[in-house]
């Protein structure tokens, strides 16, 4: 069997990554997932409790968590950040026709991807996650939208927008068929998430969020503060993104933006 060169290229290069973020110090946001998430394990918690560390992910971003909270949590954070990486690298190759080495490089070398390394954040797995559901459903790879699906609304405050536009270009696209076999996944995972956090966790989240919420400091949204001047500003936002969709339709473009 023959080795591609580039492979083994491609995976020195992910080796070397990965041995870089173990040096990343530990951030507070990854010690709260493990903990929440080893507290579920240990029969403690259900999530959106007394026990629960500010986890503010959907239940089945325990998927993600729980396997990770059986290593150190400088290895289970070092692999989240490769993963997240990985979703950015991902979404280059799958939502963008061309780009040129400096702009790939821009994309990996800014301060929201730093940002995402240094505070152990899973928003690039959200991202590759955008670029694994469009490709999925234009080629009807069902169990690949399916389980993109599930790992775009783990963090769903993020993809509004790319869900809602998937949403629409499936029902555009696709026959009745198609949707049911990529659905079950998603519907599946949901009645487990009941089975295993109670059925009242929809409504503990939301108390959760009121009652413990994530800090202010850190909140960059345009809705932090209400004023007549931020509401004009994403209701103009919102209009120019609406007008760009009409105009082009819904691809890589309008998801970018999404």
């Amino acid at each position: 069997m023959k080795i591609n060169f580039a492979s083994i290229l491609f995976a020195t290069f992910g080796l070397g990554i990965f041995i870089a973020l173990l040096k990343v110090p530990l951030s507070i946001d990854y010690t709260h997932y493990s903990m929440s998430a080893r507290a579920f394990l240990a029969g403690d918690s259900r999530l959106y409790d007394v026990n629960t560390h500010s986890y503010y992910y959907m239940p089945w971003g325990l998927l993600i968590t729980v396997p990770l909270s059986f290593l150190p949590d400088t290895f289970g954070q070092a692999i989240l950040s490769l993963l997240s990486l990985g979703g950015i690298f991902l979404s280059l190759h799958l939502l963008v026709d061309r780009i040129p080495y400096w702009g790939a490089g821009l994309v990996i070398i800014n301060l929201y991807t730093i940002n995402i390394v240094f505070s152990g954040q899973w928003d690039g797995i959200s991202v590759g996650a955008c670029a694994i559901a469009w490709w999925s459903i234009k080629n009807k790879q069902h169990l690949g939208a399916g389980g993109a699906f599930l790992l775009l609304t783990t963090k769903p405050t993020n993809m509004i927008m790319v869900i809602i536009l998937l949403g629409i270009y499936i029902l555009q696209y696709w026959q009745k068929e198609d949707i049911l076999k990529a659905i079950w996944l998603p519907v599946l995972t949901l009645i487990i998430s009941f089975v295993f956090c109670g059925i009242d966790w929809p409504l503990r989240y939301i108390q959760y969020l009121q009652i413990s919420p994530p800090p202010e400091r850190f909140n960059l949204s345009l809705w932090q503060e209400f004023s007549w001047q931020k509401l004009l500003l994403m209701f103009a936002i919102f209009l120019w993104f609406i007008i760009i969709v009409w105009k082009n339709g819904i691809n890589q473009l309008t998801l970018a933006l999404g």
